[in-house]
């Protein structure tokens, strides 16, 4: 005979499960309707991709939970993403943005992305005479004018 506190603990685990592939269930009909939109989360991303001594900031205009592609189960899209330097000037336009989050850090409560691929960017790189590079990201190659803040994307890339 199985003692009251084990076949209780059982029970648990056994409607946890039950709920979990529900859920799971549940999570993939509603993706094949379509995107899930995230906005709640849209704070907590925009913080974990800014620079921590805050020379960059990122705003992201519409977040949803998409199937991903190409063999990747789910993708986070964020869309209309504009990245700014320390006096608030744009330095970044990118129209579609996706990265997947790490489920490690997660578990620890913290919103850390692990891949991040950009759809649609335009790049401009100009060397100075003294060799220092400047990197401009934008919609249209004509803007992409390199400024004192796009130092900030590249390091921030290379930080990442």
């Amino acid at each position: 005979m199985v003692h009251g506190a084990v076949n209780v603990f059982f029970r648990a685990l056994g409607l946890l499960l039950v709920g979990g592939l529900i859920g799971a269930a549940l999570l993939a009909w509603r993706l094949s309707q379509g995107p899930i939109v995230l906005d709640f989360l849209t704070p907590a991303i925009e913080d974990a991709l800014a620079a921590r001594d805050g020379s960059l900031s990122v705003r992201l205009g519409t977040t949803v939970l998409m199937a991903g592609d190409s063999g990747r189960l789910l993708e986070i899209h964020a869309f209309d993403v504009r990245a700014y330097g320390q006096g608030g000037q744009q330095i970044a336009v990118v129209p579609d943005m996706s990265f997947n989050l790490s489920g490690r850090a997660l578990l620890s409560g913290i919103v850390a992305p692990n891949a991040i691929r950009l759809y649609g960017p335009r790049l401009k790189l100009i060397r100075d005479p003294d060799g220092r590079v400047h990197l401009g990201v934008n919609n249209r190659a004509e803007e992409a004018d390199p400024s004192p803040d796009s130092e900030a994307v590249g390091d921030a890339i290379r930080d990442a």
